[in-house]
């Protein structure tokens, strides 16, 4: 509907009009930031979230649909508790898949994650950074310059370590394979 009420504005343009208005609605800039670009047909049963036993101890994991939105390392159920009482977040077994994929890739299926679909909450910068992160494989790691360099930024070095340091989907989004220098 924003879309057809002001032809000329990109897609980013209509989701920051969105989060804005789910922001005055009294929805979280997260949540906004969800629903803006899930649409309206998405509200109910918005993100579906579990937490699961790993290696690693436990994991949070959410996601929307078939697209995974986060990967937080600990247990962080008392925060979605409040949310779902609201009908912003169900839980469920295997959001996304990612359940299944992360236990396979735990198992030594080191491949399991890659077919995941990723859809994080940040900027387009940001966006970028996690993207290249993706094409960094198991058993490599890459420079914050080599990512870097690979979007098209050499000077954006910093930024890539911030953008890095903020990642969303730990583990599968492979921020740790991504060294200083």
């Amino acid at each position: 509907q924003i879309a057809a009420a002001f032809p000329g504005l990109d897609d980013a343009g209509v989701e920051q009009i969105a989060r804005r208005a789910y922001e005055h609605l009294g929805r979280t800039s997260t949540e906004a930031t969800m629903l803006a670009r899930l649409g309206p047909d998405a509200v109910l049963d918005l993100v579906h979230f579990t937490v699961m036993g790993s290696p690693l101890g436990p994991l949070t994991v959410f996601g929307s649909g078939q697209r995974l939105m986060g990967v937080e390392f600990g247990d962080d159920r008392a925060s979605f508790e409040h949310r779902r009482l609201a009908g912003v977040v169900n839980e469920h077994p295997d959001p996304a898949g990612a359940v299944t994929a992360l236990r396979a890739y735990f198992s030594g299926d080191l491949q399991a994650l890659d077919w995941l679909s990723v859809d994080p909450i940040g900027t387009t910068f940001q966006r970028l950074v996690w993207n290249a992160l993706r094409g960094v494989r198991a058993g490599h790691t890459a420079s914050y310059a080599d990512i870097a360099n690979a979007i098209g930024a050499p000077k954006a070095v910093r930024a890539v370590g911030a953008a890095n340091g903020a990642n969303p989907i730990a583990i599968v989004v492979p921020c740790h394979r991504i060294i200083g220098s």
